[in-house]
């Protein structure tokens, strides 16, 4: 049986909904061979938003429905879901033979395996994940993935459609990459730290997504900086580019021609909405004490507000809802701000959260990766689901075998996806009886 974190009650509403499933097919626990809504990259859109407040999450009495292991172990990619199907990058280190960065098929309806994808090998020196993280995105009818080597097309049979090489190729890497974005003809892929200890540019490829041709290539300006490039955004006509230490660039998304450059201590990839462009970033002069957002405008790069906090400030990633933007800070807090102003609407404290992984919110819920400790019998960890207005705890669950506060989360229709290291988990809403005991 599945280990589900005691939490409060049932609403009505949800021993209703148990009491009617029962009588209707008269058999607990049962759930849909169908799983409908689709979550194609981190981030879920192309604004990197985390937005899915159009569809129902699976509500409260949260339960594991599955759970599959991941080949190689190592896996911290934000499951991407597409017609059914659950596509999780896979990587091994490379330790006593050769690196491998692959993807892994699963049917998201009972989590079996239908094929492994290697996409690409090579020797290391063990100090490299190879795969990097959350780089995976399915558009278009094809699979699309940043390694170590370049930008990489596949089949979602598995078969190679193209590779458009990075320049320098380094044999290991501290930073995570960043997740293409397509956009009609063209892949707007980060280099995303490949090019570390190599003497090609960080920047930005506009690809032909059929071809594989470069169509231009930004190169981060300002060379002494790191300038690690992140997972980019897009909305009408312009790209959206964070780069580490140097600031944030708006691109043409026909031409690669900059329309503004704002200078900031960059430390996460940009999301977009109503005309703003927020980005997490270090507080400067901070050491890493300190991490901030930045809210820009998408037209001009104008500063609009600009709010701190205490945390570690890499991986910070930031949804955006409704008015309101959710992010993670001094790795035990949930953020809700007014996206507008900056102000604080709530902070949900006391459940260790990691800085890694956006929030997914739903028209019911904020889901997020959580560590809860003693709080539950098998040192399991899992998911935190808050009220989006009020950030009050509304339900969890542990995962057993999970390493939650890690873990990052698509959700689609009644059910979350949770990638955490080595596995894969399936969650949904349990059935319950009129006594509001799970079934399954």
């Amino acid at each position: 049986m599945p280990n589900r974190l005691a939490v409060s009650m049932p609403s009505r509403r949800d021993v209703l909904r148990g009491i009617a499933v029962g009588s209707l097919v008269g058999l607990a626990g049962c759930t849909d061979e169908t799983v409908s809504g689709e979550w194609p990259r981190a981030g879920y859109d192309r604004r990197n938003t985390g937005d899915v407040t159009d569809r129902d999450g699976p509500g409260r009495s949260l339960t594991t429905a599955w759970t599959a292991s991941v080949p190689d172990g190592y896996n911290r990619q934000t499951p991407v879901v597409v017609d059914g199907r659950v596509y999780v990058g896979t990587a091994a280190d490379g330790v006593g033979g050769d690196g491998r960065v692959g993807f892994s098929v699963f049917d998201a309806a009972d989590g079996d395996r239908l094929r492994d994808v290697t996409v690409t090998t090579g020797p290391t020196d063990g100090g490299s994940n190879w795969l990097l993280v959350d780089s995976l995105v399915v558009a278009d009818g094809a699979a699309y993935l940043v390694a170590h080597d370049g930008v990489h097309s596949y089949t979602l049979d598995g078969e190679e459609r193209w590779h458009r090489p990075v320049d320098g190729q380094p044999q290991s890497t501290v930073h995570d990459a960043g997740h293409p974005v397509v956009v009609g003809d063209t892949v707007f892929a980060p280099t995303a730290s490949t090019t570390e200890d190599t003497p090609a540019p960080e920047g930005l490829l506009a690809i032909d997504h059929a071809t594989g041709e470069l169509q231009w290539r930004y190169e981060v300006p300002q060379a002494d900086r790191f300038g690690w490039t992140y997972s980019v955004a897009y909305a009408e006509g312009t790209v959206y580019l964070s780069m580490m230490e140097v600031g944030v660039v708006a691109l043409a998304a026909d031409s690669g021609e900059a329309e503004w450059l704002t200078e900031l201590p960059a430390e996460g990839p940009p999301t977009v909405a109503d005309g703003r462009v927020y980005v997490p970033s270090e507080e400067d002069d901070s050491d890493g004490d300190e991490a901030a957002i930045q809210d820009l405008d998408a037209d001009t790069g104008d500063l609009v507000w600009s709010r701190s906090g205490a945390g570690d400030r890499l991986g910070r990633e930031i949804a955006a809802a409704d008015g309101r933007i959710y992010c993670r800070e001094d790795l035990r807090s949930i953020v809700c701000r007014d996206a507008a102003t900056g102000d604080e609407r709530w902070r949900h404290r006391g459940v260790d959260t990691g800085p890694d992984g956006r929030p997914a919110v739903t028209d019911e819920a904020v889901y997020a990766g959580a560590d809860y400790g003693a709080e539950n019998d098998n040192g399991a960890d899992g998911i935190v689901a808050l009220d989006p207005s009020t950030g009050e705890r509304v339900d969890g669950v542990a995962i057993e075998g999970s390493s939650g506060y890690k873990a990052r989360i698509a959700a689609t229709d009644g059910r979350l996806f949770v990638g955490s290291r080595g596995r894969v988990h399936a969650v949904e809403a349990c059935t319950v009886d009129a006594f509001g005991r799970c079934l399954h």
